[in-house]
C-alpha cells in the first residue's frame, strides 16, 4: 500500500493559499524587529565616524600648534629678514658684507657673514654699494658662482657671525670669527 501512496502523493497538485492577513502581519513584524537595530547600526556607525573626524581633527591641530617633528627650524629667508632688518647687519652689508651661510635652529639661529675691505671712495662707490647690498641679499645656490667681488688677500677679508633670536625676532649679537 505504500508503494502506491508515495507516486500518488508526489503526482498531487496543492493548492496556493494566499492569506493578505498573514503577510501584512508577517510584514510588520519583520519590520519592528529589524528597523531597530538599523538605527542602533547607525547610530554606532554614526558615532565612530565623530570620533574618526574628532580625532584627525586633534592630530592636525596639535601638529599646527606644536610645529612638525621634523622641522629642522624656521625658514631660513625669515632668519635672513631678521638679520637684515638690523641697523648693525645692514651696515655691514653696506659697506661690502655679504651673506656666506645660515644656520637655522628654533631657539637660535646663526648667519655667516664675509666682509671685505671698502675700497677707497671713486665715483663708482656708490653704485657699487648699491649693488654689493642687492648681492649680500641674495644666498649664492651651489651652482651660481661666489659673489661677484674680485678675491683679495686671505688677511683682507673677515668673517662674522651674527646669532639671531629666532622667536624674539632680534638679533643678540655679532661676533668676529678671524
Amino acid at each position: 500500500m505504500s508503494d502506491q501512496l508515495i507516486p500518488k502523493l508526489e503526482k498531487l497538485a496543492l493548492p496556493e493559499i494566499d492569506l493578505p492577513g498573514h503577510r501584512v502581519k508577517l510584514r510588520r513584524f519583520l519590520l519592528e524587529r529589524y528597523s531597530g537595530q538599523r538605527q542602533a547600526t547607525s547610530v554606532f556607525s554614526l558615532f565612530w565616524r565623530l570620533a574618526t573626524l574628532a580625532s584627525i581633527s586633534l592630530a592636525v591641530l596639535l601638529f599646527w600648534l606644536v610645529g612638525s617633528p621634523f622641522s629642522s627650524g624656521p625658514d631660513k629667508t625669515f632668519i635672513k629678514e631678521i638679520a637684515v632688518l638690523d641697523p648693525r647687519v645692514e651696515s655691514l652689508i653696506d659697506q661690502g658684507a655679504i651673506i656666506k651661510e645660515i644656520q637655522a635652529t628654533k631657539e637660535k639661529s646663526y648667519v655667516l657673514l664675509e666682509q671685505f675691505p671698502v675700497p677707497s671712495a671713486t665715483p663708482l662707490t656708490g653704485a657699487l654699494n648699491l649693488v654689493r647690498k642687492e648681492k649680500a641679499m641674495s644666498l649664492p645656490s651651489a651652482d651660481q658662482e661666489q659673489p661677484f667681488i674680485a678675491p683679495r688677500e686671505e688677511s683682507a677679508h673677515r668673517l662674522l657671525m651674527v646669532e639671531i633670536d629666532v622667536q624674539g625676532k632680534r638679533v643678540l649679537g655679532i661676533k668676529k670669527i678671524k
